[in-house]
């Protein structure tokens, strides 16, 4: 057990009265938190000299949360009357409501798929096993049994865990305090005088989502937000968007076509209380004047449309590509008579084809033959340029005003441009727009608009931008481009010319199909398996194409372990979870961990191994010696796994002796701020253990989940499935051997190689090569030489030249029993040789001579094996910040980034120079994505001043959020791991901020001369002198980075 740290600060009440603890979570969701101590402060006899230590530690640990005033005061001293046990179940049996106590007798169903074969939910008892230990047995004695019971019944109570986490005993399920679809704030109600009666057409402002647009929207606080990317919305039939084809072949729109576009477009003004199939005009609800001048506007709309050629504005958008063939675009017109959206039907239909033929697993494949044609994108520029054009000849200026014409262009070209996982919200692309310009919805000439009248324009307004950009500009997007990701843009939005895309990917398709694919017929995709079929699609590189697989689209299984039949809709990485627990469990095993060798399951873990090899070094040569360094990576890792091998790895890893046991808990963060209250924070988890266990201890495992965690709760909910180990199996031999892709019209099967994509892929592997590993290059594990294996990635470290010429043979032989061969390209060493006659590619020397060898997005030194960031990597091309910010305020991502990675300022892994050299680098290129949000305009003071605010506070932070990781990580003295000065740390952050933004002082000039005073203050006259070589080092690497 462990005391609250500095975070549950204790701060005496006024009066004198009991002490109020704070804790970062659980602080959240109670206004008063007491240690058990200081809640029985008014029990007498309650503590003894003579008392054991577990006891002292239950009372001064233990964390409890009031219920009310009564809690605090304790019936008077009674007897104890029966065992332990018996006064357990007399306290639950009067328990009324939900409580973590009573969890543990309830058999709640659980939600975990495995297999047909897996086993009934287990009945895991009550969750007393606490409650029986010798400290509470104490408690009970010194309470009597009327307080005992009191305390359960009036107070939450939290045991702790270690790292000042805590895990619930008793009370209200904290998970279920803030619901985030129910805590919501209410809206105040109007005063009862101020409410008036009803009318047919006010309807209320915030309308309900029907099931449609469900699947691209999504319900924020402020509104509507089209969530997602356009590159990842599929191809979906707009309701909006055919209707609208429908009237496009009506020479004069009728009024039945009229009013079922503005049913579509405005679903306010559905009467649902209509009969089914009945007139349209009995479904449309509103004012009639209203209504009349929105048939109208709709009319007009649906005449530009079919008059609108589509083709000819797409034509004059591409007209800088020279190389471009436009014949797969629509005639001019008078060349076809075919309705323009009938084109774009077909062309999307086209392009559903593609994106069908090039979807794939989200995980990378070997790159084939680079295209024969050129594939050149089309600007952003260009698309918005067509957007604009279109925009322009659709909506009248006469009913929707010029300026608000040019408000939908200006969101269009945002919308055109947006980053990967932005969203964005109804609420932006309204602001701007004159309401009261849009005619069509008014009712009258009146100057003077009620606020209800105001309220249901703007109602209107957002629900015809919200169409106008979600069933028509994104679907018209869809059919004239094919926008995607890159593997070199990383967030940025793509677009290419369709019959580009085609003649550029199909040679790709053709070889996929030929080398790793096996077509099935019919029948056998009839007997599809639980994982489905998975769709493919193609991501550009450098040299080839990368398909990804997408495993996270939902599809129905049947669930035939139902009493009744039914289907449900999940997805093939949600059926994987249960085994990917399961091997997650595994790897972290101390039993399995030798049979691992040499394997990184994270980049963080590369720094342990290489400082004690730095140890062991110095205790051989009593001084740092060379370092050889190898760097070799198997080629097409994932494609060239043979099926059978990788599956007797894993039935070898699994236990064979035991079943697995899956629980299912409750984990609680720190909210991110005052504002989310806490409900944002809630996660549900789940842990994979040895079924052999005893279920009800969940304390135990509780301990080993809150190791990595700090100011976290943990509750235990008390639901179990049991996965026997062939039904692991069974499922891994269906996702390995079955895999199954649709590429257009036809279905394959993957025949070699593991999916990617899937949640286990990576561990697959990881344990594939850790068997070649320990088969093949044992040999390695000798004193003053490291081998590590970050999944296919292999780094061999080793102070004899002999070692590393041998490992670089054997590793260039391959091992074609496993499959694996070493890819030349990615082969890389410090020192020179030519295995097999060709000379490997050798490490550049530095400014100064050091060799700093790339890895796992590090560099590290081959003289004194420090790490630093792996700048080259980062300024290979233009720096800009990979995801747009709410709002340009919103600076606390330099923070963010800047602590993702605090080990390379960590003076166990680094010296103190090297340090110093990390944090220069991060801020300032941190610092140069700064500029891109200003637009170029020059800042003002104030918003100087507040910028310049923000910058201080973030390094701050940084420094105190850096320093509170490394303790963590460390679990020892700071004093051994984080000793950088905070004075020196702050003066070289706002250094590196200084250089990098005086490059773009005509917009933030005042932002470098506050920095500037700092650097130039008194309080700073010594650090000025003892690191400028530090700035000036940094400096001399950065500078060169364009943003």
């Amino acid at each position: 057990m462990q005391a609250a740290d500095t975070s549950s600060a204790i701060n005496a009440e006024a009066g004198g009265g009991p002490k109020t603890l704070r804790h970062k979570t659980l602080s959240a969701y109670y206004d008063h938190l007491l240690t058990l101590e200081h809640l029985l402060v008014g029990v007498e006899g309650l503590l003894f000299h003579s008392d054991p230590a577990e006891y002292r530690e239950l009372l001064e640990h233990t964390i409890c949360a009031p219920r009310g005033d009564k809690a605090r005061v304790f019936p008077a001293y009674g007897p104890t009357d029966g065992t332990q046990q018996e006064a357990i179940d007399r306290i639950l049996q009067d328990f009324r409501g939900s409580d973590v106590l009573l969890l543990g007798s309830r058999n709640a169903p659980s939600n975990y798929y495995m297999s047909s074969r897996s086993s009934a939910h287990l009945s895991t008892g009550a969750p007393s096993t606490a409650l029986r230990s010798l400290p509470w047995k104490i408690l009970r004695s010194r309470l009597g049994d009327s307080g005992f019971r009191h305390l359960f019944h009036t107070s939450s109570i939290f045991l702790p865990l270690g790292n000042n986490c805590y895990q619930q005993l008793c009370g209200p399920p904290i998970h279920d305090m803030y619901d985030p679809k129910r805590h919501v704030k209410a809206q105040q109600p109007p005063a009862p005088g101020n409410q008036k009666r009803k009318r047919d057409d006010d309807e209320k402002v915030l309308v309900k989502v029907d099931g449609a647009r469900k699947l691209v929207t999504k319900k924020t606080g402020s509104g509507s937000t089209m969530a997602g990317h356009l590159a990842r919305q599929t191809a979906r039939s707009s309701m909006g968007f055919l209707v609208l084809a429908a009237g496009s072949c009506l020479p004069t729109p009728s009024e039945q076509v009229c009013l079922t576009v503005i049913l579509d477009m405005f679903p306010a003004m559905r009467n649902h209380r209509a009969v089914p199939g009945g007139d349209v005009r009995d479904r449309v609800r509103g004012n009639p004047k209203r209504v009349g001048s929105m048939v109208g506007a709709m009319g007009e709309l649906l005449v530009r449309h079919a008059r609108l050629d589509y083709g000819a504005h797409l034509r004059r958008c591409l007209d800088r590509l020279k190389d471009v063939q436009l014949n797969a675009y629509p005639p001019l017109e008078g060349e076809d008579s075919k309705p323009r959206l009938e084109w774009i039907k077909s062309v999307r239909r086209t392009d559903s084809e593609l994106s069908t033929k090039a979807s794939s697993r989200g995980g990378s494949m070997p790159a084939v033959s680079p295209p024969s044609p050129v594939l050149q994108p089309v600007s952003p520029s260009q698309v918005c340029r067509f957007l604009g054009s279109v925009l322009r000849s659709l909506l009248p200026i006469q009913r929707i005003g010029e300026h608000n014409l040019r408000v939908i262009v200006h969101n269009s070209r945002i919308l055109v441009r947006a980053k990967m996982y932005e969203q964005i919200s109804v609420h932006s692309l309204v602001q701007g727009l004159r309401i009261n310009d849009f005619i069509w919805l008014c009712v009258g000439d009146s100057q003077r608009v009620p606020p209800h009248e105001a309220a249901k324009r703007r109602q209107l307004v957002e629900q015809f931008i919200y169409w106008l950009f979600d069933q028509f500009l994104i679907p018209l997007l869809q059919a004239s481009f094919y926008a995607t990701e890159t593997a070199s843009t990383r967030y940025e939005t793509v677009y290419y010319a369709h019959d580009t895309w085609l003649n550029a990917t199909e040679p790709h398709l053709r070889e996929l199909e030929a080398t790793l694919l096996e077509e099935l017929d019919e029948q056998q995709v009839a007997l599809k398996t639980a994982l489905g079929i998975s769709a493919v699609r193609l991501i550009p590189k450098p040299v080839g194409f990368r398909p990804i697989v997408n495993l996270g689209k939902r599809m129905r299984i049947a669930n035939k372990s139902a009493a009744v039949s039914s289907a449900q809709l999940t997805t093939a990485n949600e059926v994987l979870r249960g085994v990917h627990q399961i091997l997650t469990f595994e790897k972290a095993s101390s039993r399995k961990r030798d049979s691992l060798g040499s394997c990184l399951f994270g980049t963080n873990e590369v720094f342990a191994p290489v400082q004690s090899l730095k140890r062991e070094l110095m205790d051989i040569h009593d001084a740092m010696p060379r370092v050889y360094f190898v760097k070799m990576d198997i080629k097409a890792a994932f494609d060239t796994i043979k099926q059978d091998k990788v599956l007797e790895v894993v039935a070898e890893l699994l236990d064979k002796n035991n079943d697995y046991c899956l629980m299912l808990y409750s984990l609680l963060l720190p909210p991110a701020s005052k504002a989310s209250q806490g409900s944002a924070r809630r996660l549900f988890k789940t842990r994979a253990t040895i079924s052999d266990h005893t279920l009800a201890t969940f304390g135990e495992h509780a301990q080993d989940m809150a190791a990595p965690l700090r100011n976290a709760v943990l509750v235990d909910l008390f639901r179990r499935k049991e996965v026997t180990r062939e039904a692991c199996m069974e499922l891994l031999r269906t996702h390995i051997q079955q895999n199954m892709w649709q590429v257009g019209d036809k279905c394959f099967r993957q025949k070699t190689g593991i999916p990617q994509g899937s949640k286990i892929s990576s561990l697959l592997c990881s344990f594939f090569y850790s068997a070649m590993e320990a088969e093949y290059l044992s040999w390695t594990r000798r004193r003053g030489t490291r081998l590590l294996r970050y999944i296919d990635d292999f780094l061999l470290m080793t102070d004899d030249y002999n070692v590393a010429r041998r490992f670089v043979t054997v590793m260039s032989r391959g091992f074609p029993e496993y499959g694996a061969f070493v890819s030349p390209s990615k082969t890389l060493l410090s020192f020179e040789l030519a295995p097999g006659g060709h000379a490997a590619p050798v490490a550049s020397l530095g400014e100064n001579g050091a060799c700093h060898f790339p890895y796992c997005g590090f560099l590290i030194n081959t003289d004194t094996l420090d790490f630093s960031i792996d700048h080259a990597r980062l300024m290979a091309g233009l720096i800009r910040p990979p995801l747009e910010p709410a709002a340009w305020w919103q600076l606390c991502w330099v923070a963010e980034q800047t602590t993702r990675e605090p080990q390379p300022c960590c003076l166990y892994h680094n010296d103190i120079d090297t340090v110093y050299l990390n944090v220069f680098i991060n801020f300032a290129l941190t610092a140069m994505k700064i500029p891109h949000y200003f637009e170029g305009k020059p800042l003002e003071y104030r918003r100087s001043k507040l910028v310049y605010d923000w910058l201080c506070l973030a390094a701050e932070y940084t420094y105190s959020a850096g320093r509170a990781r490394v303790r963590h990580a460390a679990r020892t003295a700071a004093s051994e791991h984080f000793g950088v000065p905070k004075g020196a740390f702050l003066f070289i952050a706002k250094a590196a901020m200084c250089r990098v933004l005086a490059r773009k002082a005509s917009r933030m000039a005042h932002v470098m001369d506050l920095l500037q005073r700092d650097l130039d203050s008194r309080a700073t006259r010594g650090l000025r002198h003892s690191l400028d070589a530090v700035v000036t080092h940094g400096w001399s690497i950065v500078k060169s980075a364009k943003f």
